[in-house]
């Protein structure tokens, strides 16, 4: 469970902030496309009690992970 938790930290510090409107749509590309590979429903659970949600995947271009953030 430690290790799920510092999964979900590295998602959290890699850039996922909310923005003024309270909403921001973040593509996770690059070097964080390799975390795409760990994410489990755990993982899932876990930011979403940071107030990330999910939007979708884009497992064909680049990998990339949309993200929207409430402020909490």
């Amino acid at each position: 469970m430690k290790e799920i938790k510092k999964t979900a930290c590295q998602y959290v510090s890699g850039g996922i902030y909310p923005s003024e409107s309270g909403w921001r749509h973040l593509p996770f590309d690059g070097w964080k496309s390799q975390m795409l590979e760990g994410l489990t429903p755990d993982i899932i659970e876990i930011l979403e009690g940071y107030g990330v949600e999910i939007e979708s995947i884009d497992w064909e271009e680049n990998y990339k992970l949309y993200l929207n953030m409430v402020p909490a």
